[in-house]
């Protein structure tokens, strides 16, 4: 194969051009091809992640997305067309920490030329959340102060304990929760009519 992967890291907004590029690789969702490039996403040791979305919107043409755990490895999802004006949006995940993930920005047989990327992570459970940039945990979770420092935790409402021990368990059942990542159980003064 005569691609070769670019690495980018962190929170990265990144761009490039698939002109100059060859045809090694095809996704599962389109068919037949075009030239590609391939990008090689690193997640840092500790810092699992719930989800990793991937965005092509503004790109200068039709895109196709898709994701695989190692170059040669399983193709994670496939994506074409999801986003506005061809774009591509494909959320992947879990993915655990240290693995390489391999983005093919690819695109039919008639399209090619700048394309742009941005990259949205979001931190599963026990990912610590305390470092800088604008790393965001996971739904369900809230980054919290521990005995390891901030790391995302369950939260109340979506820890599968009945913490105010009304005898029923987080959202959307626990009647003082309003979403899973409600941190608090305390049931309203006046109960909604369906948990009365």
């Amino acid at each position: 194969l005569r691609t070769e992967a670019r690495g980018i890291t962190g929170l990265t907004r990144t761009r490039g051009n698939t002109n100059d590029a060859v045809n090694d690789f095809e996704g599962s969702c389109r068919s037949p091809s075009n030239k590609e490039d391939v990008l090689l996403w690193r997640v840092a040791p500790g810092r699992n992640l719930e989800s990793l979305t991937i965005d092509t919107r503004d790109s200068d043409f039709d895109t196709v997305v898709y994701a695989r755990i190692g170059c040669g490895g399983e193709e994670l999802g496939c994506d074409d067309n999801s986003g506005s004006r061809g774009s591509s949006i494909l959320t992947v995940g879990p993915i655990a920490e240290d693995s390489e993930l391999y983005i093919f920005i690819d695109s039919g047989p008639s399209s090619e030329g700048i394309w742009r990327l941005r990259l949205n992570p979001l931190l599963g459970e026990n990912a610590p959340c305390g470092e800088p940039g604008d790393w965001a945990c996971g739904d369900g979770l809230e980054c919290t102060e521990g005995a390891e420092g901030l790391r995302c935790q369950r939260a109340i409402c979506d820890n599968g304990i009945d913490d105010d021990g009304d005898g029923v368990t987080d959202f959307p059942d626990e009647p003082g929760c309003s979403a899973p990542s409600d941190d608090d159980e305390t049931d309203p003064a006046v109960l909604p009519q369906c948990a009365n």
